[in-house]
């Protein structure tokens, strides 16, 4: 991150003093609301503004240090983002207007990349140019000294004045917490801020489930459950309250949530607290759902995943607001990718497996219920590239290069970018599997495994010295970016490839692997070139901007490529063509799009079916 946390101190004694006493020496009782210094921004301005903050983040990427960097060098690259953003500012607000808000939105993508001298040095100058700071923007400014030096009573005062401003709601309080959170402030510093707050606003105020729910959270990870407990049971005046945002069930969640990290195996404590709703009559949501499935996952169980799922489904049926979410589906994928085969669950004996729904299927079930849901901001979720990144993973975790296909061409039904993730989903799971099949043992002379059909080589007895690198990576890619696009393309070079390949490709015996494939197809040239990341990109060496959108062209002839390879298994080459005659002229190409349309049909709902075909 940028900066480390522990540059902290060193930061007090360089940087910080003159905009931390500017902050601290503000009389925030008597700041105007933020309404009379805030205005509603243009179209145009929020656009400028995105931009901005698209090269702001970018800068940081690029410029970032490792964590355990020389203090001159997170020094240095500080310093370094300080003048950057203090030039694109001084060059934005030549096209703004009203540079109010910029100021906030800059500023908090500063805290979150923890970019803190840049932080204090945005903020000083919104002082300098007269520019009054919202109080919840005050409040995160204090939030970060309270990182830097906790036991401050200057600090301690200056938050007194915030809470008691009665601008200052609960909502704005959630936002400080949150950047306490992500600078890895204590739970106790969370409990004693609002604590604060609630000394703050007078006896007799209760605190709403937003900030009761992070309050429980805070006591589970300090070690005080029955706190927790407490502080749940004696603050349920607005549980019935209707016209709250926040869902009764919320401090629930939470609490649920935290017991689930803090000790996985207390199932007395999650059942103490299902107990606690029934009691209050507290109907259960898809939060608490969700925190029940993440919990089973913790576990390790898959069989108690999928039940509490089928659950949820079951309650869905009657109740719209615990129908499955993006989250719950997210879940699940990673559940199947990381607990479907691994070696724990081998071992286990599994005399009930019905609930356990395979990759294909849940899809299936995913896609139903996106398309079955209300356009209702409550309930609805939307499919979005990291869903789908997910559901990737865990399908060619399965070697289902036909339902990874059927994904990707997901990313165009539902308008999403295919980004570097996706490329690294399917490219390390491709280059896995070619460096351990090429590079294990073989049992016969000339065994053919799907790596040398997919690289088009001929198994030999040397092939264990055939070279797996970021070279080979790249030429992957290349395959997937020709032009005209040729399936039966060579990836490996002639000469890795141990014989002429070449003059196998024209003898007329049946294909014993993948070199000896006669028939050819060929799509005519794209329209354009098409983009993919690099090797480089998808290790994390190279940073990505975050606005880069790649081809999904190249993966699906990848994919392609893959189930081609698996096709052309000697054994299932010999049984097909057995099957249908021994006939010669049957295009590999309508074979994959058969087992491909085999594999939408299974993912798809018929809504769906005809569209990314």
């Amino acid at each position: 991150m940028l900066p480390a946390l522990r540059a902290f101190p060193f930061l007090i004694h360089r940087t910080l003093p003159k905009p931390t006493l500017l902050l601290l020496r503000r009389n925030f009782i008597h700041l105007p609301p933020p309404s009379q210094v805030r205005c509603y921004a243009s179209s145009r301005h929020q656009q400028i503004v995105r931009e901005l903050l698209s090269r702001i983040d970018y800068f940081i990427t690029v410029n970032q240090v490792e964590e355990n960097s020389e203090e001159d060098k997170v020094d240095a690259a500080q310093e370094k983002v300080v003048k950057y953003v203090s030039a694109q500012l001084d060059r934005a607000f030549q096209r703004l207007p009203r540079p109010h808000e910029t100021f906030d939105h800059v500023i908090s993508l500063l805290m979150d990349r923890q970019c803190i001298l840049a932080a204090f040095a945005v903020y000083e100058k919104m002082l300098s140019m007269g520019i009054l700071p919202s109080l919840e923007l005050d409040a995160k400014m204090l939030a970060l000294l309270v990182k830097i030096l906790p036991n401050d009573p200057a600090i301690a005062l200056a938050f007194d004045k915030i809470f008691t401003n009665p601008e200052f709601t609960e909502e704005r309080l959630t936002d400080v917490l949150e950047v306490m959170l992500a600078l890895g402030s204590p739970p106790s510093t969370i409990i004693h801020t609002v604590n604060r707050f609630l000394e703050a606003k007078g006896d007799g105020y209760t605190p709403g489930r937003r900030i009761l729910a992070q309050a429980v959270e805070s006591q589970v990870q300090s070690g005080n459950l029955q706190e927790a407990f407490d502080l749940l049971n004696n603050n349920d005046s607005d549980e019935l309250d209707i016209t709250s945002p926040v869902p009764p069930q919320a401090p629930y969640v939470a609490l649920m949530s935290a017991i689930s990290k803090a000790k996985p195996g207390d199932n007395s404590a999650i059942e103490t607290v299902l107990l606690l709703m029934q009691e209050k009559g507290v109907q259960p949501d898809k939060a608490l759902m969700n925190v029940l499935i993440s919990r089973e996952i913790r576990a390790r169980s898959l069989y108690r995943t999928f039940v509490c799922y089928e659950l949820m489904k079951t309650l869905g049926s009657q109740l719209e607001h615990v129908r499955p979410d993006g989250q719950t589906f997210a879940s699940l994928f990673s559940a199947l990718n990381n607990l479907y085969e691994s070696a724990s669950y081998k071992r286990q004996k599994h005399t009930e497996t019905a609930p356990i729904l395979t990759p294909r299927r849940l899809f299936y079930e995913m896609i139903a219920a996106h398309d079955a849901q209300k356009n209702d901001a409550q309930t609805s979720f939307l499919i979005q590239t990291s869903l789908l990144n997910t559901a990737l993973r865990a399908i060619v975790f399965k070697r289902d290069y036909a339902a990874a296909y059927i994904v990707i061409r997901s990313f165009k039904i539902y308008e999403q970018g295919i980004d570097v993730k996706t490329y690294y989903a399917v490219m390390k799971h491709i280059m896995s599997r070619i460096y351990w099949e090429i590079k294990r043992r073989r049992k016969l002379v000339g065994e053919s495994r799907w790596a040398d059909r997919f690289l088009g080589i001929e198994a030999h007895a040397r092939i264990h010295e055939f070279v797996v690198d970021e070279e080979l990576g790249e030429r992957v890619l290349a395959y997937g970016r020709q032009q005209p696009f040729d399936l039966m393309q060579i990836i490996a070079r002639k000469e890795e490839g141990g014989g002429n390949v070449e003059e196998e490709k024209k003898t007329k015996k049946k294909a014993a692997s993948f070199s000896k494939l006669s028939q050819k197809t060929r799509n005519k040239p794209g329209p354009r070139s098409y983009s993919t990341p690099t090797v480089k990109m998808m290790d994390g060496d190279v940073p990505v901007a975050p606005w880069i959108r790649f081809s999904p062209e190249p993966l699906e002839r990848i994919l392609r490529r893959a189930i081609l390879a698996q096709l052309a298994h000697p054994a299932r080459v010999q049984s097909e063509d057995e099957d249908e005659g021994g006939s010669d002229d049957r295009s590999w190409s309508s074979r994959i799009s058969k087992v491909i349309s085999e594999a939408k049909a299974e993912m798809l709902p018929s809504r769906q079916n005809g569209k990314g075909s």
